[in-house]
């Protein structure tokens, strides 16, 4: 069965199943909640460009085929956000969501936010674009319509959080606005204060530091290819 806290079962091996571009905020969000609970794990990389998510008994102990993924013994896990439950369950020291019902409760409303909405924004401020530079979509006003509702999404968090820890809410909220910052949409000096100081956190600078110099400027995929691969990215 699944390894218990108390017992600490922890010894077995865990592994983060990740985009080898290192693009993939999904991704990042899995990597932060490692990094702060002080895990150790290890790392496999997958070329969603090449398909390598399609391939081998990937989509089937995924179940969705996508990135990230977490193995921990032999147990798989898809889908960060499930991942980011497991997480917080199995090594609940320190937590990363919410003291309280409410404040958990919220915390997913925010993630569950993100993971929903935005296309548009994400459409055309691309994290592939702030990492790997290249061509991206222009910004239409869809986008720009998003990123203001982003922001107002900014406000009520740092109205509501007050001086509680930072919990993956704050952290996902951070890197979706590295977005506009990024491609110079609507930003708040608020929301770019708040993203900057989260951004420098060692957990998320040790991903910044992840090399990606094979692969900056480079096409993702054939058109089509890269289409199917961004909705493996999740």
């Amino acid at each position: 069965g699944a390894p218990q806290a108390d017992g600490k079962d922890m010894n077995e091996d865990i592994v983060l199943w990740a985009d080898a571009r290192w693009v993939s905020p999904w991704v990042l969000s899995v990597w932060i909640a490692l990094k702060e609970k002080d895990i150790e794990f290890q790392v496999q990389e997958l070329d969603l460009a090449a398909g390598q998510h399609r391939k081998g008994d990937y989509p089937r102990k995924t179940v969705t085929g996508k990135v990230p993924a977490l193995t921990h013994g032999d147990v798989w896990i898809g889908e960060s956000l499930a991942i980011l439950e497991y997480l917080d369950e199995i090594f609940p020291d320190p937590p990363i969501f919410g003291e309280d019902p409410v404040t958990r409760a919220q915390d997913r409303q925010v993630l569950s936010y993100l993971r929903s909405d935005f296309a548009e924004l994400r459409r055309c401020m691309p994290f592939e674009g702030i990492f790997l530079g290249g061509k991206t979509p222009a910004v239409t006003q869809e986008a720009r319509d998003q990123c203001r509702r982003l922001l107002d999404l900014v406000e009520w968090r740092l109205a509501t959080r007050g001086k509680a820890a930072l919990t993956m809410a704050d952290y996902e909220l951070a890197w979706m606005l590295r977005r506009p910052i990024h491609y110079k949409g609507p930003i708040t000096a608020a929301a770019r204060v708040y993203s900057n100081a989260i951004w420098k956190r060692p957990s998320i600078v040790s991903w910044l530091k992840q090399d990606r110099s094979r692969f900056e400027d480079a096409p993702a995929a054939p058109k089509k290819a890269a289409h199917r691969a961004k909705k493996k990215k999740r």
